[in-house]
Parts: structure tokens; sequence; C-alpha cells
């Protein structure tokens, strides 16, 4: 098996080999010949395949660190085992010779830094729980969402009635009568739903 594995995708075999659980089925370094693009594909449990994925992105993520975009793509083979392809999908659709020829022969080095940094990185890689031993974050039952949503419905009514009285407050005349003057008068009072005190020692009559 290692008289087929090409030398400048090895290191990255044997890294993905060294994780517990993974398995390398095939592998290619990148040809110009037959526009073959690096890859590496292999077997492992899914919790393996996740914190795979998850330590990719991460890298991804980082500037001047990967020149191209790698990702893990998930298909079962003939055998309906399920395996997993490392791979970079931009270097897949350089159709053009001469695009071709700038990737994989002028910018060689550029993929060839990739796989090394793959291989130093992807060992460090540790297996995400199983999802029966992962925390799992409670979900809000439908009776309590239903519950807020018509606290949220009072709470506006309530606000929407705050608002109209406030808006009868300091606006409506209240007709007053001064007892024996024959005089109505016409004051305006601070809300039509509070009486007005006219016969106190302070009070003078006249209209507001």
């Amino acid at each position: 098996m290692d008289q087929t594995i090409e030398p400048k995708i090895r290191p990255l075999v044997d890294a993905l080999n060294a994780i517990d659980g993974v398995r390398t089925i095939a592998s290619c370094q990148g040809h110009v010949s037959r526009i073959s693009r690096p890859y590496v594909y292999f077997h492992c449990p899914p919790a393996v395949a996740e914190a795979m994925a998850a330590r990719l992105h991460d890298l991804n993520m980082q500037d001047d660190t990967l020149s191209y975009w790698w990702h893990l793509t998930a298909a079962f083979n003939t055998e309906h085992r399920l395996c997993f392809s490392l791979e970079a999908p931009d270097l897949d659709h350089r159709r053009s010779d001469l695009s071709v020829f700038v990737t994989f022969v002028l910018g060689r080095k550029k993929i060839d830094r990739d796989l090394s940094i793959l291989a130093a990185s992807l060992t460090q890689t540790d297996p995400i729980p199983a999802n029966d031993d992962a925390p799992v974050a409670p979900t809000p039952s439908r009776w309590s969402q239903g519950a807020r949503a018509s606290l949220r419905v009072v709470s506006l009514l309530s606000m929407l009635a705050i608002v109209l009285l406030l808006g009868a407050c300091g606006t409506s005349n209240v007709e007053l009568q001064k007892d024996g003057s024959g005089t109505d008068e016409m004051l305006k009072s601070p809300c039509a739903c509070l009486p007005v005190l006219y016969d106190g020692p302070d009070f003078v009559w006249g209209r507001g």
C-alpha cells in the first residue's frame, strides 16, 4: 500500500491514519496531465469527522494560513459504508490549460504548503462526543412559547390603554358651576377623570 501513496500527499495520509478510528482508502497529490485535484479518501466514525470539519473551519477562517478552501464531503461507498473525502473544491474547477499550468506548476508550492499545514493541524483533532453523550440544551415547550406570546399581547394592550388614558388627560374641559353665582365656568382640568375642587380657600375662578 505504501508504494501507491504519492510523496507529496503522503504526509497528510500518514497524519490521518495516525488519528484513532481513521483508515485511508485512496489519495492523490494532484496532477497536471490528467487534471486531478489533491484529495484523501478515508473512513472514520462520524464524531471524528465532525471534529475534523470543525478544525478545517478554523484553519479556513484564519488569514494567511491556507491558500485554498479545504473541506470534507461525505458519501456511502459500494459497501454502503459512510466515507469522507478531504479536498479543495476550487482546485477541481480549473479546466483551461493556462489555469492548470499556473495552479499545478507555477503555484504548486501553495498546494504543497496547504498539504503540510493540514498534516500538522489535523493530528490535533479530538473526537466530538456522540449525540447521546453531548449536553443538549433544553427546548422550550409549546405551552411556554404560547404563554410568552399571550403575555406580549396583554402587555401591548395595557400600554395602548395607558396611552389612550393619558391622551385624555390635560386636554378635556369640565363644566363647573359655582353655587349661587349662576355663572358657568369652563375650567381646564388636569384630567377628565379627576374632580376639580373650586370651593377651597386658595381657588381663584377664571378661565385657564
